[in-house]
């Protein structure tokens, strides 16, 4: 059910990004796998979007990191 007072987390577009760049590998691959594990846990979820924003920025990094 929706809680307005539990939702709506917004995302620093610009400083998200740049902390990532300080965690290491599995600090990272973490990420990616609890924000996927939350969002099938709960679909309905209103934060899920953050959690997505967070997988792609992590991602990204992790692509970053390969080149």
């Amino acid at each position: 059910m929706y809680n307005p007072a539990h939702a709506d987390k917004k995302m620093d577009h610009a400083a998200y990004p740049k902390a990532l760049k300080k965690l290491d590998h599995s600090a990272l691959c973490f990420i990616i796998k609890d924000c996927r594990e939350s969002i099938e846990a709960n679909p309905a979820n209103p934060n899920n979007r953050y959690y997505a924003d967070e997988i792609l920025y992590a991602a990204a990094e992790l692509r970053r990191r390969q080149k």
